[in-house]
């Protein structure tokens, strides 16, 4: 992938309207959602009704199938799918963002970066919502962060935003080329929702615990999920997500250099 100082130099400036349109892209993110729940009574707070009953839905089913205790499997189960919907909403509507702004970007010259951050900022608006649940579950049962674990939290989140950032820009420069590419990646989080502790503890593989820590989605949700349960998120996840982190945002800069004067022509 042969780069010229124009393209990298073009497409940092990209990048970097995300702090200089900060604005733009936080007011598209909340009118995205007054628009999926326009005329409702309730609004956006049917999002965490929604999660609400299939977290109760898979939380007696799995305690009754499991005799997990509610106490210590609720609070699990309930961080793990808040999460999850997070990490899930960030890179499969990534794929979706040039494709669906694309009468903004013919129409209107700006940083195509803002339909990232907008997609970002939407499932991060999401998340705060649905988070009511699990301070509702973590009163009810009293689990509560350690001094320690509460103060590694906004690092972790942080790391898993960033992380989740870069492939959403990654996976929406491919889809607009490539157009079966977000139903292929659809499938791909299927399997994947299956094969990521969410739903049960990860020493329910025994010996075979190891397996889960080739799955990288693993270890986004330990350094999320473990400091609210009051535990230390492994130094390994720490690892695995910074090292993603850097190595992915090298590799997304400059694809999207390479590609961004392209995007306007394939949508």
């Amino acid at each position: 992938m042969v780069l010229t100082r124009e393209q990298i130099s073009s497409g940092i400036n990209d990048l970097s309207g995300i702090v200089t349109h900060w604005r733009l892209w936080h007011l598209l993110a909340w009118r995205d959602i007054k628009q999926r729940y326009r005329r409702s009574t309730l609004g956006p707070l049917w999002l965490t009704i929604s999660m609400a009953v299939n977290m109760v839905v898979i939380g007696v089913l799995f305690t009754t199938l499991f005799n997990s205790p509610y106490e210590k499997f609720l609070p699990f189960l309930s961080a793990g799918l808040i999460f999850w919907g997070l990490i899930l909403g960030i890179i499969n509507e990534g794929a979706g963002t040039f494709l669906g702004a694309t009468n903004f970007i013919q129409q209107v010259r700006r940083p195509l970066s803002i339909y990232i951050a907008q997609t970002v900022w939407r499932n991060i608006i999401i998340l705060g919502h649905n988070f009511i649940i699990y301070i509702i579950v973590a009163i009810i049962f009293g689990v509560f962060p350690s001094v320690i674990s509460i103060w590694l939290w906004p690092a972790g989140m942080l790391l898993v935003i960033l992380c989740s950032s870069w492939i959403a820009l990654v996976v929406a420069v491919i889809s607009v080329r490539y157009r079966d590419f977000p139903m292929i990646l659809t499938n791909i989080f299927t399997a994947l929702f299956w094969l990521t502790p969410i739903m049960y503890y990860p020493s329910l593989f025994g010996n075979k615990q190891y397996l889960l820590y080739f799955n990288p989605f693993t270890h986004f949700l330990a350094l999320v999920r473990d400091p609210l349960l009051g535990q230390i998120p492994p130094l390994m996840s720490w690892i695995v997500v910074g090292g993603l982190t850097v190595v992915g945002w090298t590799f997304a800069i400059v694809l999207f250099s390479r590609f961004r004067s392209r995007i306007v022509y394939w949508l």
